[in-house]
């Protein structure tokens, strides 16, 4: 018999009552213990788990996760689209209004390269190569957005009219 199976029940809850205190007025010096063990043995486990085998067996775990999971996914994200779906639309139309607003003000404050002009301002990008894709009613990031923007330069719509008609003057000569 133990020493602990000798005690009444009162002592077996007054044992367990101290080791809970215990353990929370000591909990950091616990938790640096946990810590230090695992620094010790870090080494070890990662070069375990870089092993060729164990890598290909997770891929193969992965794929097979993916492919069984797959169809209930998009099952359940068809069905929160479905049921959620005035609340998407409405989301989404802030985020363009968002990005709108982001666009005029950058416009605003920036002016037209050219005349200086306020009105009516359009971007217009220098090098055709590097453009990724088109500033209006995009539906990407405004990180992206921002990266865009910067390719391009502000001008007037009267500016870059006469811009791109002696981009074409220039190319038919």
């Amino acid at each position: 018999m133990s020493k602990y199976s000798k005690l009444t029940e009162k002592q077996k809850e007054q044992s367990r009552s101290n080791a809970k205190k215990y353990y929370w007025i000591h909990r950091e010096k616990c938790l640096n213990n946990r810590k230090t063990r695992y620094d010790e043995h870090k080494d070890e486990i990662l070069n375990k788990q870089k092993t060729p085998e164990i890598r290909k067996r997770r891929a193969e775990q992965k794929k097979k996760r993916y492919y069984i999971n797959h169809e209930k996914s998009l099952n359940q994200a068809k069905q929160y689209r479905n049921t959620h779906l005035e609340e998407i639309r409405t989301a989404c139309k802030e985020y363009r209004i968002k990005q709108t607003q982001w666009l005029n003000k950058y416009k605003q404050d920036k002016g037209c390269l050219y005349c200086g002009s306020k009105n009516d301002l359009v971007f217009h990008h220098l090098d055709k190569k590097m453009k990724s894709f088109s500033l209006c009613l995009s539906s990407k990031s405004l990180e992206i957005l921002q990266k865009e923007v910067e390719k391009c330069i502000v001008l007037c719509r009267s500016c870059h009219s006469k811009l791109h008609n002696k981009e074409r003057w220039e190319t038919c000569v």
